[in-house]
């Protein structure tokens, strides 16, 4: 099975969804990131995430 078809996992970074900033664990997923726990979107529907910077 590829790692990047799961939906859970141990989080490498906390990511911040792009349009309505909802805050999930993810995991770096090729070029972008893959929240924890989701098929891979945001609550909202989004699909594109940014990391939050933890200073």
């Amino acid at each position: 099975m590829d790692d990047d078809s799961d939906t859970g996992g141990s989080p490498d970074v906390i990511v911040g969804c792009t349009d309505c900033n909802s805050t999930y664990p993810a995991q770096r997923a090729g070029d972008g990131f893959r929240p924890i726990g989701t098929d891979g979107t945001c609550d909202c529907g989004n699909d594109e995430f940014e990391t939050i910077d933890a200073d």
